[in-house]
């Protein structure tokens, strides 16, 4: 299940983020929220336009126990593969990443460019938003209020996320939340999002 990546995107194993990362899966969503990411299940996709804002989010994650180009903050638990590596959409993987492969796909008449793990049997697209009707699952909004949860039909959980259908949309627009999230939960894990969002 290809994600999207544009510019600068830091692609991340997901699975490294539930072993290594301090706080693990949920708080690596909480302090994401304000970038442009999505997840297949199997890798994560941050993108980045900015050099700065690109440079310190690298450095974070080494800070909170992830692996880049053999760069760890306590090099006694280094490992041999790297839990991240560095896309560029022009200029391709800068370092070696035997787990990725990467590429353009088309969705409708829209040509983007995406990462996937290698051998990866998934064909649906993710991505932090909608592009065109081709099959792209983007994340849950953060506005969707408990209350309005139920336009959203449960439809399977794959890869460690739960995908449902928006009923209400004219579209086959989907959305994912993390498996075995409530949406009570998820609202309150997104609320400094949204805070920000209404400044």
């Amino acid at each position: 299940m290809p994600v999207l990546c544009e510019s600068r995107s830091i692609i991340i194993l997901k699975d490294s983020i539930n072993q290594f990362f301090q706080g693990g899966w949920l708080r690596f969503l909480r302090d994401s929220q304000f970038h442009e990411y999505s997840c297949d299940g199997e890798i994560v996709s941050v993108i980045f336009r900015n050099e700065e804002y690109f440079q310190k989010y690298l450095d974070y994650l080494i800070d909170q126990g992830l692996q880049y180009q053999q760069s760890t903050k306590d090099p006694a638990v280094h490992r041999k593969v790297d839990d991240v590596i560095v896309l560029d959409h022009y200029n391709g993987i800068y370092e070696k990443a035997n787990w990725a492969e990467y590429g353009d796909k088309k969705i409708g008449d829209e040509s983007c460019f995406y990462c996937w793990m290698k051998n990866t049997n998934n064909k649906t697209l993710a991505s932090p938003f909608m592009r065109g009707e081709g099959q792209i699952i983007r994340r849950m909004p953060c506005s969707i209020k408990p209350s309005e949860f139920e336009r959203f039909k449960y439809l399977r959980t794959e890869n460690e996320l739960d995908i449902y259908l928006d009923q209400a949309s004219n579209f086959d627009k989907k959305c994912f939340m993390p498996q075995g999230m409530s949406i009570e939960n998820y609202y309150e894990l997104l609320k400094p999002e949204r805070e920000k969002g209404e400044t």
